[in-house]
């Protein structure tokens, strides 16, 4: 009797765990549009943008997904793609510092920073960490 339970949970936890999965990697692509609007919307709101900002702000975003999705898509590797990649970010950031005020652009470079350290700690990646353990 044990051993049928024993077999029967193992199963059931194995068949969780590739539900699980599989639901996982069902992870939707989102085109270079709807990414741009997806973060207009979000600044919109965060930023608190005018009327006149919002349009400036989504063109700017487009601009920016469209040229992001085609270096992706391209052939360019490793340092190559990194160095265009930092100078397609210079160019972003600079289009947004003439529409946004200071303030604005500073509650922006703040929420960016955030989201990089969010990220970085999600991968495992975070400095800190590795600091932390080092120590021991």
């Amino acid at each position: 009797m044990k051993r049928i339970l024993l077999i029967a949970l193992a199963l059931l936890g194995t068949l969780s765990v590739q539900a699980h999965l599989q639901d996982s990697t069902k992870r939707v692509k989102l085109s270079p549009e709807q990414k741009a609007e997806k973060l207009t919307q979000r600044m919109k709101k965060q930023l608190n943008l005018t009327d006149s900002q919002t349009i400036q702000v989504r063109a700017i975003n487009l601009e920016h997904a469209q040229a992001v999705a085609s270096l992706k898509s391209s052939t360019t590797k490793g340092q190559e793609r990194k160095a265009q990649m930092d100078k397609l970010k210079q160019s972003y950031h600079t289009q947004l510092s003439n529409v946004l005020t200071t303030e604005q652009m500073e509650k922006f470079k703040k929420q960016v920073a955030k989201a990089k350290k969010k990220a970085k700690k999600k991968n495992g990646n975070d400095p800190a960490e590795e600091d932390d353990e080092s120590d021991d």
